[in-house]
């Protein structure tokens, strides 16, 4: 009994480490395949890639987490029911077993699969999984993506242990890229503005140019207009001084006229006075010489 349970105990222990190694080999296989991949699609591809040769299973999937509570297919393995349109490449947390498990971040194994899900097709025939290995890929508690594999054996606890270790590994690649893509939209977002407030300083710079030139030729126009301004006082000046001088003159002019008036009248007052005399004299001599020529003549 001794013997056996020794031999029991021993023949665990090495199936253990070999399970061990198996799932370490997996891991660093895994890790292989992802180090220096940037693009969520390339990751996917590889990262499918290689848990489905690994895990000897014909089909298989890769969601990741959209901002809006979305999943995205980003990749797929021999699998011929893929989006048809570009409306169904995302769907809900509630949406079917991959949502399911997305909503409750948690690993499902699905026995009994309905006809037409994920299709095994290749040129001798078709057919369906036997099971289902849907899991979620978290890290720091977080869900970043969802493996989905199907198998054409049952599927074991060994298999849930590689995904178990693989899936936070995926996740943190895919963390990895979004905060890469997140950085990389900063930069450009940055380089952006960057090149606009460049291109605002220039704008500034020349304005502030135009300003200085427009202030000079303000100052010049202003030093004109006083200049001007200077002018027009001392002309106002000047016609004032002229106008006073008219005036003046109007004045003179006018006592000139009242007094040449005077004058006229004066003249035309001696005149009718010279006038009436000299009737007057001219009526007295023809009575005077009337009367000598009416003498009687002597005889």
């Amino acid at each position: 009994a001794l013997i056996v349970i020794g031999g029991w105990l021993l023949v665990r222990s090495h199936r253990e480490r070999r399970i061990e190694g198996w799932l370490r080999a997996g891991q660093a296989g895994l890790a292989t395949r992802l180090i220096g991949e940037r693009r969520l699609d390339v990751i996917g591809s590889r990262g499918l890639t290689f848990l489905t040769h690994y895990l000897g299973a014909p089909v298989g999937t890769l969601h990741v987490v959209e901002d809006d509570d979305r999943l995205r297919r980003i990749a797929g393995y021999a699998d011929v029911s893929g989006p048809s349109s570009a409306t169904e490449e995302t769907i809900s947390f509630r949406d079917g077993l991959v949502g399911q498990v997305a909503k409750d971040n948690r690993t499902l194994v699905v026995s009994q699969l309905p006809d037409g899900y994920l299709p095994i097709h290749s040129s001798l025939g078709r057919g369906k999984p036997r099971e289902l290995l849907v899991a979620p890929a978290s890290v720091d508690g977080e869900l970043h993506a969802v493996i989905e594999i199907g198998f054409l054996r049952p599927v074991e606890d060994v298999d849930r242990d590689l995904i178990a270790r693989v899936s936070e590994q995926i996740a943190v690649a895919v963390r990895s890229e979004r905060e890469r893509e997140r950085v990389q939209r900063l930069l450009e977002q940055t380089q952006r503005q960057a090149e606009e407030l460049q291109a605002q300083q220039e704008e500034l710079r020349v304005s502030k140019e135009e300003l200085e030139e427009q202030g000079s030729a303000l100052k010049e126009s202003n030093a004109r207009l006083e200049n001007q301004q200077a002018e027009l006082e001392q002309t106002n000046t000047q016609l004032e001084e002229q106008t006073h001088i008219l005036e003046r003159q109007k004045d003179a002019l006018t006592q000139a006229q009242t007094v040449l008036n005077d004058k006229t009248l004066e003249l035309a007052r001696s005149n009718q006075y010279k006038s009436e005399f000299l009737a007057n004299m001219s009526h007295e001599l023809r009575t005077t010489l009337n009367s000598t020529l009416n003498l009687p003549k002597p005889r």
